[in-house]
């Protein structure tokens, strides 16, 4: 999916008309957050695609998590079913812990230690 979608904006890219045109035609009232020239809209846009590959990414890791919760299946139905939960490249770890996995009292232990270095 994501070479899909890198093919298809370096046809844009690639072409400077096309380009300039991503800045033209957007009214006010419609695209309030939207540069209004044509530099700006082209970095605009290059921002949003960077994000729509960091979202196709971590996609399938939510997707399985999302089935799981939903079916109310365990760990060893969702790897018999679909495989092993994909990992997600965009999740952050301290010390090798992921965040979502940190409980209150490790995040207490955590936050001690922070303030201890500053």
């Amino acid at each position: 999916m994501v070479s899909l979608f890198y093919e298809m904006t370096a046809q844009i890219a690639g072409n400077a008309d096309a380009s300039r045109a991503l800045g033209s035609g957007n009214a006010a009232q419609v695209s309030f957050d939207v540069p209004k020239n044509a530099t700006g809209a082209y970095n605009y846009w290059v921002s949003r695609c960077e994000r729509a590959v960091r979202v196709m990414n971590r996609r399938p890791h939510f997707v399985w998590l999302d089935i799981q919760s939903y079916f109310r299946l365990s760990d060893a139905e969702m790897e018999s079913t679909f495989g092993p939960c994909p990992g997600d490249p965009g999740a952050v770890s301290v010390n090798a812990i992921p965040i979502a996995l940190i409980s209150n009292s490790q995040l207490k232990c955590l936050t001690e230690r922070i303030r201890f270095l500053f």
